[in-house]
This record gives C-alpha cells, sequence and structure tokens, in this order.
C-alpha cells in the first residue's frame, strides 16, 4: 500500500512545485524585475522532467500568453506596441530548450543531469531569441550584426543563467529532499519482520 502511495505522493508534490514556479514567474513578469530574472527556465525544466511534455509545454505557454498580455494591457498598448510582434515568436521558441533538455536530462540521477538542461536550455534561448532580435530588423542584416547582437545581450543571459541555477536549486533540491524524506518515513514504519531462526 505504501509503494502504491509514493508515486502519488510525488506526483503531487512535482506539481505543486511547478504550478508554484509558473505563478512566481507569471507574478515576476508583470512586476518590476531585473531582466531575465523569473523562475520559468527552471520551471520549464523541472516540469518536463517530472510531468512529461504536453503538461510543462501549456504551463509554460499559458504563464508566458498570460503574462505578455497583461504586459500589454497595462503598458505597452498605451505606447503603441502590438501583442504580437516579430521577435514574440523566437522568445517562445526559445522555451522548448528547457522543456527538452528538462525532458531527456533532468530525471538522471545526481545533479548533472538538471545541471545541463538549465545551462542548456538558456543556451538555447539566448541563440534563439536573440536570433529573433537580429532578424526583426534591430541590428545590421549581417553576420558583423548578429554577432554585436549577441554580444549586446551577453548580460541579460548571465542573469538568466544565474536566475536558472538559483531556481531549478529550489525547485531540484526541494523535490529529492522531500522524495528522500518520505522514502526514510516509509522505511522507518515498514512492519520488522521476525528472523526466521528454522
Amino acid at each position: 500500500m505504501a509503494e502504491a502511495s509514493r508515486p502519488a505522493r510525488t506526483s503531487r508534490w512535482a506539481t505543486a512545485l511547478a504550478v508554484t514556479g509558473y505563478t512566481v514567474s507569471f507574478v515576476a513578469r508583470v512586476l518590476p524585475h531585473p531582466w531575465n530574472v523569473t523562475p520559468l527556465g527552471a520551471s520549464a525544466a523541472f516540469a518536463a522532467a517530472h510531468q512529461g511534455l504536453a503538461r510543462s509545454t501549456a504551463g509554460v505557454l499559458l504563464t508566458m500568453a498570460a503574462s505578455d498580455l497583461v504586459l500589454w494591457l497595462t503598458r505597452y498598448r498605451a505606447a503603441g506596441f502590438p501583442l504580437v510582434t516579430t521577435v514574440t515568436p523566437f522568445v517562445y521558441v526559445g522555451w522548448f530548450g528547457y522543456l527538452l533538455l528538462g525532458r531527456w536530462l533532468a530525471r538522471r540521477a545526481g545533479l548533472l543531469g538538471p545541471a545541463v538542461a538549465l545551462l542548456g536550455g538558456s543556451a538555447w534561448f539566448f541563440l534563439v531569441s536573440n536570433f529573433g532580435v537580429w532578424f526583426a530588423g534591430y541590428y545590421p542584416a549581417t553576420a558583423q550584426g548578429l554577432m554585436a547582437c549577441y554580444a549586446a545581450a551577453i548580460p541579460f543571459w548571465r542573469q538568466m543563467l544565474l536566475a536558472d541555477l538559483f531556481f531549478g536549486v529550489i525547485l531540484f533540491g526541494s523535490y529529492a529532499a522531500v522524495v528522500g524524506t518520505a522514502g526514510q518515513a516509509e522505511a522507518l514504519s515498514e512492519p520488522v519482520q521476525p528472523a526466521n531462526n528454522s
């Protein structure tokens, strides 16, 4: 009975952590905050690892769409900016690095899997989203312009990477701690089998 209930409890805990991460990401995006400092990348990798691609993708897209809409209604519409720009699809595609790497790597034993998922996810987001900035015409349509775009974005990538690692430790660490504690509690609650002296 204990063995059957443990996966359900750990699944509920994973869901609670993922939803918390998405909620904090939404709030962080709509409130003033340092550029790129949100838990969304770490939440995407964590949810993909423990909930599958379908649910984690839905969580990321819903968080982004809802926060983008709020930002547009409260700030950008009055300034004349459209809800969807040329860069928007690139930003959304950028999150799939966290989702795919999180699904395939973050469940590996130890710290290496989550670390690779977070580092790789942030690198993919950096490359794809800033390619979109260059493609949208904010820099000259040359190789030098593309390199200048990437160079200008490095400080923002650094902040994003630090945020990913910080929130990744919280999410993956909390889950590992709870699962480990639950396993120890179940082991202690198991009845001791009498020794067979025959």
